[in-house]
């Protein structure tokens, strides 16, 4: 944890804090993200995104007539560590703050934010319990939630695969239950059976790994349901090859692994290239708005963003939080909340490279409808939104699109 700490002191030091601040004056919005951890090139990603939004928007002017500043806490990809973040973005200045990734975190950290009134917008976070959430309505998301994720992989599994019986592993927190439970209660109302829905330690050996799969092998499934994080769900498909590779077990995935380091340790085996296996994840987004988009960010980093790991949906966000500000004409945590839902699905429609244009209707007192590069992310009463689902596989070292725009 020590390390972490200081990484979260040092995001916050080089965004733009304390003394010296060159954004002081500046409308300061909040990441909080993974830097370190299992999600760390989501977050590392999703910050570079939300730069590319506050220059575009900066450039056209800004929100409410100032600069737009970033200030970026680093979570750890852990609960207490994104609690200690979250209370160093309040006492820092943030008005607003995207993240996090891990839907354990977010739930950690939103009671905090919601306790300061400021409005929190996530791009990764995916459990259904963040639907349910008591967080008097100052939470969304870009992201769909779990809930659609876990019928599509029931429905695929069932309807498509005709699997009749599969087992469930799953890491222990607000992601891996929520989309554990999701998935059961969908593939047993489809005549389906799991035979066993068993968490797996975090951080585990590679030795414990291989007794978790021989008790899973003990209940006779035909394919296994895998909800895991990057780290230990590439070790455990590695300990699957190593020892378990003779079963010809059918791997299910969801987007928790949609990460493209996670396999780098066993994609290269070359018996995964036979394996029976795919992935489901959130959309790959695509079209002229996200072309434009990646067309951004190549320029401004040198490389595209990676599927899955949020970027979009951050950006998006940013954008989202820049005309909620507009449309609130003040800064005032209660009044951007109860204008997001607005500016994200009525009026008339305008891109993000249309900012300048969508401020100025705001200002006139006309509707707008933000259309994201990652979708048409249309808040609903539980700051929700809903989006298709990509298919993918692991194949050559990469993850490798098959399917688009399926839905749930």
């Amino acid at each position: 944890m020590r390390n972490t700490l200081a990484s979260l002191c040092l995001g916050l030091a080089l965004m733009g804090c304390g003394k010296d601040d060159p954004d002081a004056g500046a409308l300061k919005i909040g990441g909080l993200v993974p830097l370190t951890g299992d999600f760390a090139s989501a977050g590392t990603e999703q910050t570079q995104a939300a730069r590319v939004a506050m220059d575009e928007i900066n450039a056209a002017g800004g929100v409410l007539g100032q600069r737009l500043a970033l200030l970026v806490a680093d979570d750890g990809t852990d609960e207490e560590v994104g609690k200690l973040a979250a209370r160093q973005l309040i006492d820092e200045g943030a008005i607003a703050v995207f993240g996090s990734t891990a839907s354990s975190v977010t739930l950690a950290a939103t009671p905090i934010f919601v306790e300061a009134k400021l409005p929190v917008i996530s791009g990764g976070s995916t459990s259904p319990a963040l639907t349910t959430l008591a967080d008097d309505g100052y939470f969304f998301r870009t992201i769909p939630s779990d809930s659609l994720q876990g019928k599509l992989l029931a429905r695929r599994a069932r309807e498509l695969h005709h699997l009749d019986r599969v087992a469930v592993i799953y890491i222990p927190n607000a992601y891996g239950e929520g989309l554990s439970e999701s998935f059961a209660g969908n593939f047993t109302a489809l005549g389906g059976q799991v035979t066993v829905s068993v968490a797996y330690e975090e951080g585990d050996t590679q030795s414990n790994y291989g007794a978790l799969l021989s008790s899973v092998y003990g209940t006779n499934p035909q394919a296994i349901v895998l909800l895991a994080y990057p780290e230990d769900g590439a070790l455990i498909m590695k300990t699957y090859f190593t020892s378990f590779s003779e079963k010809d077990t059918f791997w299910l995935y969801a987007d928790g692994v949609q990460d493209r380091d996670a396999f780098a340790g066993v994609a290269g085996m070359s018996n995964f290239t036979s394996l029976r296996h795919e992935g489901t994840g959130a959309g790959a987004p695509s079209g002229a708005r996200f072309d434009t988009f990646k067309s951004a960010y190549r320029a401004r980093w040198g490389e595209d963003p990676s599927p899955g790991n949020g970027a979009a949906q951050i950006y998006d966000a940013v954008h989202l939080f820049a005309l909620g500000l507009e449309a609130a004409g003040r800064v005032d945590g209660t009044a951007l909340r109860d204008a997001l839902p607005a500016v994200s699905r009525e009026g008339a429609p305008f891109a993000a490279t249309d900012f300048a244009a969508a401020r100025a209707a705001v200002r006139s007192g006309a509707d707008v409808d933000y259309q994201g590069v990652s979708g048409d992310v249309d808040f609903d009463a539980a700051g929700d939104v809903y989006g298709p689902y990509d298919i993918w596989k692991v194949q050559g070292g990469a993850i490798v699109p098959v399917e688009s725009g399926v839905l749930p």
